[in-house]
């Protein structure tokens, strides 16, 4: 089964909404130090703004 480019852009947006709830508040809920949180955080950041310039780099008029 072969998906779409509209079904990728879809499904990876879907898993990064994902990720975003459950590696903080399910992964990462026992680490008491803050460092795990702000590299997951800086490392998700970093994932949507590549994933957002790929987006831009292929939108065409």
């Amino acid at each position: 089964m072969a998906l779409g480019p509209a079904a990728k852009v879809a499904l990876w947006f879907s898993l990064l909404l994902l990720s975003a709830y459950i590696v903080p508040y399910g992964f990462l809920s026992d680490v008491p130090s803050m460092a795990g949180s702000f590299l997951y955080w800086s490392l998700f950041a970093l994932a949507i703004i590549l994933f957002i310039l790929r987006l831009m780099s292929s939108w065409r008029d």
